[in-house]
């Protein structure tokens, strides 16, 4: 049984159907509270899932998303925590198992940015098939608020930029809205704006549409203006560059 972080559960169209768990004679279950969330209508920027943070419960649920979205990175905006965010990746021993899947970590390391870089290698049991993906946890930026500082978030999407858009980016933070939503917009934003698409700054538009995607996306004034200030600041630097 899930527990909806504060009663946000996903919208029926946009939500993660699990495959494998659907079919399964034990669970016959597809539910996960996870959303996709796009930007767009094609594939010019990122796509992503949107979900709350892993716990004990729901780990093999997780990778199973995971694996069958051949999701290429997770972006964790939030700290390991027992009550919101348990340690769903093998950091004591560097693998571990979690129901049908077996989990590596090939390579861990800390950036100058503050946020951890691991590669991580994730086998199904039954199936035999693996899947390698990008982990990237920032722990940094605080539950309903905003980093001190932004250059890190604009790190992380420089570094996933070429990052190919077939599949959708996992992110999370511990209720998937917040601080997840608010990495969502920016991320897109900065994309579309090097696309050279001038809508991308009108933010209303753009938390509307992610929030008609998944509840609650962005969930504070601090968060929204945060979005606000990050992309004022792309725009001052492309119109001085362009100058």
């Amino acid at each position: 049984i899930y527990g909806d972080h504060w009663g946000c559960k996903p919208i029926d169209d946009t939500r993660v159907r699990l495959k494998s768990s659907a079919t399964s004679q034990i669970s016959g279950n597809d539910y996960i509270n996870a959303s996709f969330v796009k930007a767009t209508e094609d594939n010019s920027v990122a796509r992503f899932i949107s979900t709350q943070g892993p716990l004990v419960r729901t780990f093999e649920d997780f990778w199973e998303m995971v694996c069958e979205n051949q999701c290429p990175v997770i972006v964790m905006l939030t700290q390991f925590d027992s009550v919101k965010c348990d340690e769903y990746l093998p950091l004591q021993n560097g693998q571990g198992t979690y129901g049908k899947y077996n989990v590596k970590i090939r390579k861990d390391t800390r950036d100058k940015h503050q946020f951890c870089l691991r590669a991580v290698e994730v086998q199904c049991n039954e199936s035999g098939k693996v899947h390698s993906v990008l982990h990237i946890e920032y722990p940094d930026w605080p539950d309903h608020g905003v980093p001190t500082s932004t250059d890190a978030v604009r790190q992380i999407q420089k570094r996933l930029h070429h990052i190919p858009r077939e599949h959708p980016i996992v992110a999370h933070c511990s209720a998937g809205i917040g601080r997840t939503g608010a990495y969502i917009t920016i991320h897109s934003s900065i994309e579309r704006i090097l696309l050279g698409d001038t809508s991308s700054y009108d933010l209303v538009e753009t938390v509307k549409k992610s929030r008609s995607q998944r509840t609650g996306m962005v969930q504070t004034e601090v968060q929204n203006n945060a979005c606000c200030a990050i992309l004022t600041c792309l725009h001052r630097h492309l119109a001085h560059r362009v100058v």
